[in-house]
């Protein structure tokens, strides 16, 4: 019904349509009110009046774990059903969002991770090598 009609997502500041990302999914705006409200809602989007059929793009969402059959959509392609209480909750295009829900991590967190597998990793490989050894920080405590 929606498949020939150029689509463009309602959330405020997505610059996605199906022409500018045609191989972006654009999943339909529920029609029932009460969804339709809590889905305008999440987007900080005032709720028309008009009958329009509206659109939201993929990016909104993380489709595996907000939709019911991810992997029959995935295997088979079968038509995307989103779990009934999903709303759009990715808004990475709204800068002004407090915390956006893909936040990358801090360059410090992630060095420090590092850091803490490859000490993990060595430590594994020195016991392996000499079940008798025991790693020694910098600071004298063994591990």
């Amino acid at each position: 019904m929606y498949g020939s009609q150029n689509k463009w997502c309602f959330v405020p500041g997505c610059k996605n349509t199906s022409r500018s990302a045609p191989n972006k999914k654009f999943l339909s705006v529920p029609e029932n009110y009460s969804r339709k409200v809590k889905w305008f809602k999440a987007a900080r989007r005032d709720i028309p009046k008009s009958k329009s059929t509206f659109f939201c793009c993929e990016d909104h969402f993380k489709l595996e774990e907000d939709m019911e059959n991810y992997i029959r959509y995935k295997l088979i392609g079968s038509k995307m059903i989103l779990k009934a209480d999903v709303v759009p909750h990715i808004f990475d295009c709204q800068p002004d969002r407090k915390r956006a829900a893909s936040t990358p991590e801090r360059s410090v967190a992630l060095k420090r991770q590092r850091k803490q597998l490859v000490e993990e990793a060595l430590l594994c490989e020195a016991k392996e090598v000499n079940p008798q050894y025991e790693l020694i920080s910098s600071h004298g405590r063994g591990r």
